[in-house]
């Protein structure tokens, strides 16, 4: 059963944060914490970046790095002033779809499952070759990874029969939801309470998460309403029914769609009072003769990180099980997926992290960072009509049979939907050198500060101002401002529009700035070298991703969610327009 929440007082978008920090941290340290990537996180030492009691950064033994577009790093030549053709504060009009009021129609999200996307390119698909044992599909499937230059793949008619925890895995959704309702049932009696994500709107879009009680506890500010809910009480017969699709609404659970989203198996230890796994699936793998480890993992797995050191030898198995007409928004992970498909009918599509913005994902302030609002199942013909530049999105579909695996690479966009019956499908995440940015956290900075730190990141990594300017600029209009809704939760009037940025910028504010930004940037530098056939270890679109994570988590904590994009068009944005 889900906590009870407190209740909330609304505030206006713009409130003050409760824990704005004016004074300089006298004693920080940078730390590094390995980010669970679906379940939580915990830290380790960073052993080559310290702060002194002065606060200075001391990066060890780190050599002057060229930045991308910089051909000397320590000249002091000045920056030019630009002027950009594009204005920041200009909003796009959202278009409601034409089609929206029977977007909440399974009969609609069914018609759709049958018709969206037809016309996009298909997933390159790896056809198993003849006598080639299961154990072998780790190494075929990286190979092709490379051979089609970092793209995801679709493995049709590898020989699963050959691992024994198969049988047990490849059951129905009906089947699964049973499994959960007999383990609550042993672990919270005979009337157990469920708790799968519910939704009246068949587009999965976001839920109810630790976001949201950052706004409202840590700044005041009441975030934007989910349209999923994860904590309603539904009991066994009701979610029978939402999973078939014919569930009335009731006073529990007055919804049409269900999304149970389960961990089934992990190496990670499980501390007291942690979600369990699902004993089925997790005792059949365990019991296997044939380890997952040995053949569904990506190219760095068993490697050190070469930030922490740490070992990235972690492998999670989640099990998704959805109701008819489901659609998971577009979204991206930061792991290796081997998305190995059940039962029911599925349809995945995928793009590169590089459409991101064209997609218009929301702003990591946002509850539903990581994720595009857009709608794919809509006709392609009226997705174009709001956002043209879908057309030179790179935008892949397939539909996946049971057995199916879909290897989908890091930090890829993918969106999926559902047709007329429950799926079951299983992911198998494992540890990437992507965690070793995720991981990356700092000290509590002052708003001079932190302006600071952003306009020097955003400089340095983009070799110049002009460079850097316009990359945040397209960051603003695409994210922040294209809608209208978002944009009213995020750049609210008042926090935009200012003549002149009012927050000052003393020189022991540079000073500290410069330190985290070099150290930031040194992180960078260890993740470009070449590895694995590949250009680098970490592609350049991926960097550039933390480095918007980076500067936006470190100005919504200094001056709240509402206050950032303001802070970022009136501040950062202005400085980096200005000659230097």
């Amino acid at each position: 059963m889900g906590k009870k929440r407190n209740a909330v007082t609304r505030s206006k978008a713009g409130a003050v944060p409760k824990n704005m920090n004016t004074g300089v941290t006298s004693s920080v340290a940078i730390v590094v914490g390995v980010l669970g990537v679906v379940l939580g996180a915990r830290f380790l030492g960073f052993p080559n970046l310290s702060f002194s009691a002065s606060s200075d950064l001391v990066v060890a033994d780190q050599k002057p790095t060229q930045y991308p577009g910089d051909p000397n790093p320590t000249s002091n030549e000045p920056d030019k002033a630009i002027d950009l053709d594009d204005n920041p504060s200009e909003t796009r009009q959202w278009r409601q779809p034409v089609d929206a009021p029977n977007t909440d129609s399974i009969e609609w999200a069914i018609e759709r499952y049958e018709n969206a996307l037809q016309d996009q390119p298909p997933i390159s698909e790896l056809r198993w070759p003849e006598n080639t044992s299961l154990s072998e599909l780790a190494s075929l499937a990286i190979a092709e990874w490379k051979r089609l230059g970092g793209q995801p793949i679709v493995i049709r008619g590898a020989p699963l029969y050959e691992w024994d925890a198969w049988p047990t895995m490849q059951k129905s959704a009906n089947y699964w939801l049973e499994q959960f309702t007999n383990e609550a049932r042993a672990h919270l009696g005979p009337n157990p309470i469920f708790r799968p994500k519910v939704g009246n709107r068949s587009m999965f879009q976001y839920f109810q998460s630790k976001i949201q009680e950052t706004w409202r506890q840590d700044f005041g500010v009441e975030p934007p309403p989910t349209d999923w809910v994860w904590d309603l009480e539904c009991n066994e017969t009701e979610q029978l029914r939402l999973l078939s699709g014919t569930q009335p609404r009731t006073f529990n659970c007055p919804h049409n769609y269900g999304y149970w989203i389960t961990r089934a198996y992990t190496t990670e230890k499980l501390s007291p009072g942690d979600t369990q796994e699902v004993s089925v699936v997790a005792d059949a793998i365990r019991r296997s003769s044939r380890k997952i480890e040995d053949f569904m993992v990506g190219p760095t797995f068993n490697e050190h990180g070469p930030v922490t050191g740490k070992l990235l030898d972690s492998n999670t198995v989640n099990l998704w099980i959805t109701s008819p007409g489901v659609a998971n928004n577009l979204h991206y992970d930061v792991s290796w997926n081997f998305l190995v498909h059940a039962s029911g009918p599925k349809r995945v599509a995928i793009a590169p992290l590089s459409a991101r913005q064209k997609f218009h994902f929301t702003p990591r302030v946002h509850p539903g960072l990581r994720s595009s609002p857009l709608d794919l199942r809509r006709p392609w013909k009226d997705l174009l009509t709001d956002a043209p530049e879908l057309e030179s999105s790179g935008l892949m579909q397939t539909t996946l049979a049971p057995g199916d695996i879909l290897m989908i690479p890091p930090l890829w966009l993918h969106f999926l939907f559902v047709g007329n019956a429950p799926t079951a499908s299983f992911s198998f995440f494992t540890g990437v050198l992507e965690e070793e940015l995720g991981a990356v956290t700092f000290p509590k900075l002052t708003e001079g500060a932190s302006v600071s730190f952003s306009v020097k990141l955003l400089k340095n990594y983009f070799g110049n101002r002009a460079n850097a300017a316009k990359r945040l600029n397209r960051i603003l209009k695409t994210s922040y401002q294209w809608n209208t809704e978002i944009s009213a939760q995020l750049c609210p009037r008042n926090a935009r529009h200012a003549k002149a940025c009012k927050i000052k910028i003393t020189a022991q504010d540079k000073q500290h700035a410069k330190g985290v930004a070099d150290a930031f940037l040194s992180v960078v530098n260890q993740m470009r070298q070449p590895a694995h056939g590949m250009k680098q270890l970490v592609p350049e679109e991926t960097l550039e991703v933390f480095i918007e994570q980076w500067i936006t988590d470190d100005l919504m904590r200094t001056f709240g969610p509402t206050q950032t994009c303001g802070v970022l068009e009136n501040c950062v944005l202005r400085a980096l327009q200005k000659a230097a």
